[in-house]
């Protein structure tokens, strides 16, 4: 039964070490430029191209369903750009909660939005002047542009965060016992 028992433990302990050694195969580190590019490349990307469609199809000749559709386009994919792209370096490093910065901008973009119209059409029944709704506008889109400025330049941190939490690429120091001399002292360690 002792031998039993151990064969088991024995099997137990094997079938633990070849799963950590492949869920250890499997972590890499992040690279902090890699995920800076990222967040910095599916934001400015989508913008540009997006700013780029709703230029078009402010300033070019067309009009009626063109025109809507090349505003509409680019309103869309630059949205896309401004919404998502500063998190893509978070997804990136396996950033715990990468959808906080994505839900700021949505939220502040919907209310900002609605406040916008809403204000919009009271200010156009009284025949004012459209103060409150620019108001409104700029304070949502300073909100959604710091929030995009945030998230682009600490998605390096993230990644470091990351290498950090499963030890790659840090130093240690740690007191030791040196039994050779009989002494204690400070032992460094250093992951590369």
């Amino acid at each position: 039964m002792k031998k039993m028992c151990l064969m088991l433990m024995l099997c137990g302990l094997m079938s633990v070490s070849a799963m950590c050694q492949e869920r250890a195969r499997l972590l890499m580190p992040k690279d902090e430029a890699t995920a800076f590019r990222k967040s910095f490349m599916w934001t400015f990307v989508p913008a540009a191209v997006g700013g780029g469609l709703v230029l078009k199809g402010v300033q070019g000749n067309m009009h009626g369903n063109a025109q809507i559709a090349f505003i509409a386009a680019g309103a869309s994919i630059g949205g896309f750009g401004l919404l998502i792209g500063p998190s893509v370096g978070y997804i990136y490093a396996e950033r715990p909660h990468p959808m906080s910065g994505m839900g700021l901008r949505l939220l502040v973009g919907v209310v900002g939005g609605g406040a916008v119209m809403i204000v919009a059409i009271g200010e156009s029944f009284s025949g004012t002047d459209f103060s409150g709704t620019a108001a409104i506008a700029t304070a949502s889109g300073a909100v959604i542009i710091g929030s995009v400025i945030y998230d682009i330049a600490t998605a390096a941190r993230s990644a470091e965060r990351y290498n950090k939490k499963h030890g790659f690429s840090s130093w240690h120091v740690q007191p030791q016992y040196f039994a050779q001399q009989e002494a204690m002292g400070l032992k460094l360690s250093v992951n590369f």
